[in-house]
């Protein structure tokens, strides 16, 4: 699986892609016709077809997938619709936006950044119509490569932007992170998951980003529901509470829902009761602020060799204090967030003390400042 040796020249094709309109993306020509590989960026980008097969059991480095063309570059589902071939525009287009929204906004080249020093990030290959589970999508370490089925049962094809940044995710967290298969570091790696499913839904092209799979479901109004991680309308209900009954009883995908919930409360703020009966209040910061902050734990080391959500707070302060500083308002945000979610015992909140009746002069004090706020 390498970059096509023989390539003519690259191009801008046009892609009728299956859930985002009609995109426009590059692909390279050679042997005759336009191909879904693109080598413009410094991380080479190719989606395949595995046409109902799976390579699982081949050797690395080899593979039964067959090559997605075009005549002309101008990919209409008349051509390729048929067959469930559409969705690799969707693939090839989401992983481009996905790229160009890590390097140009934060210079972090694919999803293992210049690994060999050699300016070049990880190549990411991309295989559609995964034939080992046609109704899943996942990342598979082994090979180190991204698999999307065509559908089945539950789902339409597997090629939305949140599930291709979901198993774009699970690859950042193979090379930056490392969470091993153990239950709650499975449920920690799911939920990062959905943190950059929602990041990048939010970039490359918005679409109900708090819900999971919503373009997908065949049955439900989405896979999960990260803003209300109970709603019964979604195919999964997930924690939004740590050591809660819900917590202690799930999978890892519903153990998943605390990392996932928290970002929400983070981005969003809310007031409310968690699971454990505990009162919290946490002021939003916004998506920008957030985003930075996840791009700086993770791809900046503070989350390597993390264990427990304790560990996983304590680094996401550390990031946030080297962002803003210590006693920054964002730092407190976090702390209240993980709070929300049942991790740490650390609120904190603003209030104003004084006189509640002013006739003429009267001195108000403003607790709990951030620094350099007056």
């Amino acid at each position: 699986m390498t970059e096509p040796a023989f390539i003519d020249f690259s191009a801008q094709g046009t892609f009728a892609t299956r859930y985002s309109g009609s995109q426009q993306g590059i692909t390279h020509h050679y042997q005759g016709g336009y191909h879904l590989v693109d080598s413009t960026r410094n991380a080479v980008i190719h989606t395949w077809n595995l046409e109902g097969r799976t390579d699982i059991n081949l050797p690395l480095g080899t593979t039964t997938a067959v090559e997605l063309t075009d005549l002309d570059n101008v990919w209409t589902q008349a051509e390729h619709r048929f067959n469930n071939n559409d969705m690799g525009l969707d693939v090839q287009w989401a992983l481009q936006g996905i790229y160009d929204r890590l390097y140009n906004t934060h210079n972090i080249n694919s999803m293992d950044d210049d690994a060999d020093n050699d300016g070049n990030g990880f190549m990411i290959n991309a295989f559609i119509r995964d034939g080992l589970d046609p109704d899943n999508a996942f990342w598979n370490p082994n090979r180190e490569t991204l698999s999307f089925g065509q559908g089945g049962v539950d789902f339409r094809s597997l090629a939305s932007v949140d599930v291709v940044a979901h198993e774009f995710g699970h690859g950042i967290t193979h090379f930056q992170v490392g969470w091993n298969n153990s239950i709650d570091q499975r449920a920690f790696n799911e939920g990062m998951s959905d943190i950059w499913a929602v990041i990048m839904e939010h970039r490359v092209r918005p679409n109900s980003v708090w819900q999971i799979g919503e373009q997908l479901t065949l049955n439900h109004a989405c896979l999960r529901n990260i803003q209300n991680p109970n709603a019964s309308n979604a195919m999964s209900q997930i924690a939004n509470t740590y050591a809660s009954p819900q917590y202690n009883s799930g999978d890892s995908y519903v153990r998943g829902g605390v990392f996932s919930h928290w970002f929400y409360l983070l981005v969003n703020g809310g007031t409310g009761v968690n699971a454990l009966g505990s009162s919290y209040s946490v002021q939003g910061i916004g998506m920008d602020m957030a985003e930075n902050l996840i791009v700086k734990a993770v791809y900046d080391g503070y989350l390597r060799f993390t264990t427990s959500y304790a560990q996983i707070r304590t680094s996401m302060i550390n990031a946030a204090r080297e962002i803003a500083g210590t006693n920054s308002f964002l730092e407190h945000q976090v702390e209240n967030a993980w709070y929300a979610v049942g991790v740490g015992d650390t609120q904190y909140q603003y209030t104003i003390t004084g006189p509640s009746t002013i006739c003429n002069q009267a001195t108000f004090t403003i607790n709990n400042l951030p620094q350099g706020a007056t």
